[in-house]
């Protein structure tokens, strides 16, 4: 079972925000063309009461996968001819992957090594011998994915691996928060997402929890725990929950007072009337 993690969205600028999440890419791929994969975004009001958070497993998965379009800036890796597979991973374990020699255009395996291992707090992805050169000219591109998988998206790193290598990457429990009109699964260049972004390690959350506020001058503010505002509200809440019982005990007491009064009156017109005769 996975621990989650919580990041709390506070917009307090003037107008509604599309916030965007990304994990940050793993350290080990510095010689490859390396882009933000994220399809994890939430359009945040301004000053709203209620909570907006993403909810995020520390767990990582590892996709494979080969399609028409090529690994590249702006460009989405789901296409009209595609193939993938993914699958929970463990640090510490190595990862077999089998991309094809096309024709014909087939998708890759992708299998834990039983026999071989990581150091501690690696992974490492070996690739089989495939003539890259070939798939290109037949338009099969090859790509690799590391991230986390979340209830509503994915948020990662996609590369382009070579033949028959070894890589060992070290993941980076890191994320930026910014906004912007990105398209969910699109590629896009880490120097762009983490410009002028949020940035969220590790040892930012307590108990598990961050907020990142969008401040009123534009800016990110990166605190520790829930937002005050949610304490606030529900401070709010309990006020006019409060109210409320009290005005309906009110509104109670009013009936019975009325029903006293009418009774009192019925056994007074009552006495009066047996006087009478």
């Amino acid at each position: 079972m996975s621990i989650d993690y919580k990041i709390y969205l506070v917009n307090e600028s003037a107008s509604g925000k599309n916030l965007w999440c990304f994990l940050s890419e793993p350290e080990g791929l510095n010689k490859k063309s390396v882009y933000a994969n994220s399809s994890t975004g939430i359009f945040v009001e301004p000053n709203y009461l209620g909570l907006n958070y993403f909810v995020i497993p520390y767990k990582y998965a590892l996709q494979a996968g080969a399609s028409n379009n090529a690994v590249q800036a702006n460009t989405k890796i789901e296409s009209s001819i595609e193939s993938t597979i993914s699958i929970d991973v463990e640090l510490g374990k190595v990862y077999d992957t089998q991309y094809a020699t096309a024709p014909p255009k087939k998708g890759p395996n992708l299998t834990v090594n039983q026999s071989d291992s990581s150091p501690t707090g690696t992974l490492q992805i070996q690739t089989n011998s495939f003539d890259k050169v070939e798939n290109e000219e037949q338009r099969w591109f090859e790509n690799a994915t590391f991230g986390i998988e979340m209830s509503n998206g994915f948020i990662g790193s996609t590369w382009a691996p070579a033949p028959n290598e070894a890589t060992t990457i070290t993941p980076q429990f890191k994320f930026y928060i910014t906004t912007g009109s990105f398209e969910p699964g699109t590629l896009t260049d880490f120097s762009i997402i983490s410009k002028n972004a949020a940035v969220v390690n590790l040892s930012d959350f307590n108990s598990l929890e961050v907020t990142v506020t969008l401040t009123s001058e534009g800016t990110f503010l990166v605190t520790p725990g829930q937002p005050e505002q949610s304490s606030t509200s529900i401070n709010k809440l309990g006020v006019i929950e409060h109210y409320s019982k009290l005005v309906n005990t009110h509104n109670q007491l009013v009936e019975k007072h009325a029903e006293t009064i009418y009774s009192h009156h019925q056994a007074l017109s009552k006495l009066f009337s047996a006087r009478m005769f």
